[in-house]
Formats: structure tokens, sequence, C-alpha cells
């Protein structure tokens, strides 16, 4: 299978948001059954936007943190 030069951009664009997203510092706050993971936001709302739709996909698989009955539940931190 040949990649596009159009898909690759996509692609590397997906990668570095995803790593940004990882990068971000962040809060594990653990409280009735439920792992939340709070991110905090990246410097601007366009780089901030796919960070909170993975969030939301991750949150949405209702995956348990391994080794316990907590449900991940993953969140950008909203600016004050």
């Amino acid at each position: 299978m040949q990649w596009g030069p159009v898909a690759l951009v996509r692609i590397s664009i997906a990668f570095w948001y995803a790593v940004a997203g990882y990068a971000a510092a962040g809060v594990c706050d653990p409280g009735d059954g439920v792992l939340t993971i709070r991110l905090d936001p990246l410097p601007t709302g366009r780089a901030t936007a796919p960070i909170a739709q993975l969030c939301e996909h991750l949150t949405a698989t209702q995956t348990r943190y391994p080794g316990t009955n907590l449900i991940l539940r993953y969140e950008v931190k909203t600016r004050p």
C-alpha cells in the first residue's frame, strides 16, 4: 500500500498532536470507581481541540485501569 503526500501530512500532524498530548502535564484523580486523568491545555485552542477529542474517544471505551475496578476518564482542564 502506498501513501500519498496528503495522507502522510495528515498522519504526521495527528502524530504530533498525540505526542504533544501525552507530553502535557496533568493530574490523576481517583474517586467513585473512576480514575480521572486531567491534562493541562496546550498553548493554543487549535492544538488543544484534537487532544480533547482524543480524550472523549478514550473515555468512551470505558477501559479499566489494570488491576483495579477504576474506569479511566480523560479530560482537558479548562483555562481559568
